[in-house]
């Protein structure tokens, strides 16, 4: 069963590091641009783009569904 609190938090986190949350006051920044990591955002944290952001994610998953251990509890 996947836990929906962190899985929120984790795409709130993805959202803040791609700066999307803002996405709409950057002028000329698009959704599609950002999913690609096409564009060069003014503020964000990184410049990989979402699908790969989503990449970084996978494992994240993995780590919380089997339980692993580590200081990130």
């Amino acid at each position: 069963m996947r836990n929906l609190a962190a899985e929120m938090y984790l795409e709130l986190l993805k959202k803040t590091i791609l700066f999307e949350i803002w996405l709409e006051h950057e002028p000329g920044a698009t959704k599609e641009n950002r999913l690609q990591g096409l564009d060069w955002p003014l503020i964000a944290h990184s410049m990989i783009g979402r699908i790969r952001m989503n990449n970084l994610h996978m494992p994240m998953n993995d780590v919380i569904a089997n339980n692993v251990p580590g200081a990130y509890r």
